[in-house]
């Protein structure tokens, strides 16, 4: 699933491309030649959306501004160019979402790839034309989302933090850090696993899954399996680790080869043998190593299979 960089990747992406233009035409009916070609796809637009109640908060609208909170990433749309804002476009890309430019480079975070020399890319549920009065300049955008499990939303108004899905996140731990009191404090009020804390949305930070919350745990020496309650200071190595992620381009041509490693908890449903125990079991702590075009500001991650294993018969 994209994480808080990725997300932030795909904002400057639409800085750079859609803000100061205006929506000529929005296609809100499945292209690419996927098994959905031509349906609109209810299930990403949500909320009992329609054709055309989408198509006219879309089509006439200027992009003011691209903004993002944790996963969430949103456009603000307005009637008229450096005008006031009167919607926002929502869009959050769940296990496989992207948004791609026609004749831009595509983002290399995926783990999965989009095919953009052909247009409209598979999976594509939303092309966006964008042009500014003049004719001088102009872009096309497509929301891809093979899995389905993406949202485009609209809200109307002049911000959507007010409602639902935004006014339920935890603070973003880059745009508005919590303190490290504020931080601890959270923390010190659940009795939860902190890795299930710090990966639910609504509790002390927002835009933190599985890659971002390992690489904290790992630089931080603690277990993800450690209750909240019991991390007295140590908190403060946590917050320290989740609030200094550091974003390189998302772009390959700007980015230095780098590995990221991700550590996971794998439970298989029959027993095998481990390697690292004289017995079967189910339950297992493994190591993928995965190619991130952007790395942290930290030390790469190292194999610490043998302080956090566990085995169960």
């Amino acid at each position: 699933m994209p994480e808080l960089p990725e997300v932030e990747a795909q904002r400057q992406l639409l800085g750079q491309w859609a803000v100061g233009l205006e929506i000529a035409t929005a296609v809100l009916f499945e292209q690419g030649g996927g098994p959905r070609e031509g349906l609109f796809d209810d299930k990403v637009f949500g909320e009992e959306q329609t054709p055309a109640t989408v198509s006219a908060a879309l089509e006439g609208a200027h992009v003011l501004a691209a903004r993002r909170k944790g996963k969430q990433l949103w456009l603000e749309l307005g009637d008229a160019k450096g005008g006031t804002v009167v919607r926002s476009l929502l869009l959050h890309f769940g296990m496989t979402g992207a948004v791609v430019v026609k004749g831009a480079e595509a983002p290399l975070y995926k783990s999965f790839e989009i095919d953009t020399g052909a247009w409209p890319p598979r999976f594509t549920k939303l092309e966006l034309i964008l042009a500014d009065r003049k004719g001088s300049m102009s872009a096309t955008l497509a929301f891809c989302d093979p899995r389905r499990f993406g949202r485009i939303l609209i809200r109307q108004g002049a911000t959507p933090l007010t409602s639902p899905p935004l006014s339920k996140l935890a603070a973003d731990p880059i745009c508005d850090p919590p303190t490290v009191g504020e931080f601890g404090r959270a923390l010190s009020r659940s009795s939860a696993p902190v890795k299930a804390v710090l990966l639910d949305q609504t509790k002390v930070v927002c835009g933190v899954g599985n890659w971002i919350a390992d690489e904290v745990f790992y630089q931080a020496s603690v277990l993800p399996s450690t209750r909240c309650d019991s991390l007295s200071q140590v908190h403060v190595y946590v917050y320290s680790t989740c609030t200094t992620i550091a974003i390189l381009s998302p772009y390959a041509s700007h980015t230095p080869h780098c590995q990221y490693y991700c550590y996971y908890y794998c439970y298989t449903t029959m027993p095998i043998l481990s390697p690292y125990a004289s017995h079967t079991s189910h339950s297992h702590f493994i190591m993928i190593i995965r190619p991130y075009p952007f790395c942290l500001h930290m030390p790469h991650a190292r194999p610490i299979l043998s302080a956090h294993l566990r085995t169960r018969s």
